[in-house]
């Protein structure tokens, strides 16, 4: 059974809200956690290993910054910020750090607990008087705890126009959610009476010395901003938040979030207490992933180390530190193609065991599927939907078998959508359809390009196929609600 984060359909969510990379390392012995001298890259190593890798993932620009025996030992800016312009990263350079946001906010909440500002404990919808009379009683079951442990029973994100529905009792089983953090939030502003940004520049930029960094849009940003890029370099429109999102709203640079990669492997500022709930493991993630009170955990000989990743539209972030910071990686993209060397990063980098690249299980340059992907996109570019259809059944002569499942073609599908080429990804799931008829993820797939469209009577048609094929499908039953409640409003 896949993990969840395995499938498409639940990783485009993740995807849903190109190219400058940045990692921050440290190489340290597997055995001991204490770096020495010789387990550290050299720059010019890193520089020409790393460019290549850019060169062929497509990635225009990377900064790579070093974290060796707890602190940052050096930075190297590799490409440029904008494919248009030209200009080059530099260590200044502002990213959508995008999910690398939550573990700042269960920095955050820790600390407001350790000074006794917020209750961890206490249901969050008592906070912000929910009635317990008419609510599902299991939402008073949702602690900060459980929040930052994704536990809290919620979806990803609630269907567009959907009610959000608990989908299992609180803090029986790990399900990664976005809604979560922001009821989290929600829950924080109410009792401090302030916003998330003023708390998160009191309680951590101020305090860490993150002087880069801001959870809503700051223009002096605009001079210094890494553009975010598709999967083709297109530049992509930017996000600029005037209000805070905890779960994916920050803003900020390599030596900003290397500052506070550091700050969170030494436990500073917080309790011991906190230091621990954000390093202990807390709730299985399952094939050897734990998550504490805010962080994923990759188990090691020294310990857990601690790590998360980011994923947006154009951005793509990664970043990892072991036990008291003797090694660690963080990595920041503009682009959508990120991802795909953050394989070879880390076996470039780190010396673990790269159990949470594999939780992840983002494609890579040397998976046949990307690689059918990528000949696809190009025959879309230069010869549009018929081209693409020859270049698929072309491949069939030189790309293993393995290339030709269904996750090929509905990754790609999700690619065009996030680009907006709406009927392009149509194609490539009506494709997929006839490739593989018997399965209810390529028609659920297609309903929601269907959607995103406008046609609401073939969207239904497509998740009602798929919903016969899979009657556990609860997300294409609720998307048919959806749906239904439209056409109706439509016909009034």
């Amino acid at each position: 059974m896949k993990h969840f984060l395995h499938d498409t359909k639940q990783r485009r969510l993740l995807l849903g809200l190109a190219t400058v990379a940045v990692v921050v390392v440290a190489l340290v012995a597997a055995s001991t956690g204490t770096a020495t001298a010789q387990d550290v890259p050299e720059r010019d190593v890193v520089e020409a290993e790393v460019t290549a890798l850019m060169q062929e993932a497509r990635i225009e620009g990377a900064a790579i910054a070093l974290i060796s025996g707890g602190e940052v030992a050096w930075t190297l800016p590799l490409g440029v910020r904008s494919r248009v312009s030209g200009t080059p990263v530099t260590e200044d350079s502002v990213f959508e750090a995008a999910l690398l946001s939550k573990p700042v906010v269960a920095y955050l909440a820790q600390v407001l607990s350790d000074a006794g500002l917020f209750d961890l404990d206490r249901p969050l919808a008592d906070y912000l008087g929910y009635d317990r009379k008419v609510a599902d009683p299991r939402l008073f079951e949702v602690s900060a705890r459980t929040a930052l442990m994704h536990s809290t029973g919620f979806p990803n994100w609630r269907p567009a126009g959907g009610d959000l529905l608990i989908e299992f009792d609180p803090g029986t089983m790990f399900s990664y959610s976005g809604e979560g953090f922001v009821f989290l939030q929600m829950a924080m502003e109410e009792v401090t009476g302030r916003t998330l940004e003023s708390l998160v520049t009191e309680y951590v930029f101020e305090p860490l010395g993150m002087t880069s960094s801001s959870f809503v849009w700051k223009e002096s940003f605009a001079d210094q901003l890494a553009v975010a890029h598709d999967s083709d370099g297109n530049g992509l429109n930017k996000f600029t938040p005037a209000e805070a999102n905890a779960a994916f709203s920050l803003h900020t640079t390599v030596r900003d979030y290397a500052t506070f990669l550091l700050a969170l492997a030494r436990g500073d500022g917080l309790s011991e207490k906190g230091r621990m709930a954000l390093t202990t493991p807390q709730m299985s993630a399952e094939a050897g992933i734990y998550w504490s009170e805010g962080l994923g955990l990759e188990p090691r000989r020294e310990g857990q180390a601690l790590w998360h990743w980011g994923d947006q539209s154009g951005y793509r972030s990664f970043a990892y530190v072991t036990p008291n910071a003797g090694e660690g990686m963080v990595y920041l993209s503009n682009s959508e193609n990120g991802m795909l060397i953050l394989d070879r990063l880390y076996e470039l980098l780190l010396s673990g065991p790269a159990t949470s690249i594999a939780w992840l299980n983002y494609e890579s340059l040397d998976d046949p599927g990307y690689k059918l992907g990528r000949r696809l996109l190009d025959a879309l570019a230069d010869g549009g939907v018929k081209a693409a259809f020859e270049a698929y059944d072309a491949a069939r002569a030189d790309l293993p078998e393995e290339a030709f499942v269904e996750e090929s073609l509905n990754t790609l599908g999700y690619t065009l959508l996030r680009q907006s080429r709406v009927d392009e990804a149509i194609a490539m799931f009506e494709l997929n359809t006839v490739q593989f008829p018997e399965s209810s993820n390529v028609y659920d797939s297609l309903g929601e390009a269907w959607y995103a469209k406008g046609d609401l009577d073939k969207s239904l048609d497509y998740y009602r196929r798929s919903v016969l094929l899979n009657p556990a499908n609860e997300s294409g039953k609720a998307m048919i609600v959806v749906i239904r409640d439209r056409l109706a409003q439509n016909r009034d």
